[in-house]
């Protein structure tokens, strides 16, 4: 398994770990094969790298998150929320943020 930018994706790599979208839900599995749709739409949304399935590295198969799924996505929701907040209300949750 390696990390490939976005833009040096091919169509048919395989996908090693599951992609979420930033609000947590589940956007590829793994073991899902590329094809040009699914490459622009990760482009679309932002989405800047991706874990694939690689001969050369198959025996690195278990690397560690620095950050957990669970973490990055519920900050992913408190910023995006704030950034709302501060929009629409002009005001700043900063214990949310500091938390």
């Amino acid at each position: 398994m390696r990390r490939v930018n976005i833009q040096d994706l091919k169509i048919n790599m395989v996908v090693a770990r599951p992609i979420y979208s930033s609000d947590g839900r589940i956007l590829l599995q793994a073991g899902v094969a590329l094809n040009e749709n699914y490459i622009k739409r990760l482009h679309d949304m932002g989405i800047s790298s991706v874990y694939i399935k690689d001969d050369y590295f198959d025996d690195i198969s278990d690397i560690p998150d620095v950050v957990s799924v669970k973490t990055r996505i519920e900050t992913t929701k408190t910023i995006r929320d704030n950034f709302q907040n501060l929009e629409k209300k002009h005001k700043l949750n900063t214990r949310a943020v500091k938390n």
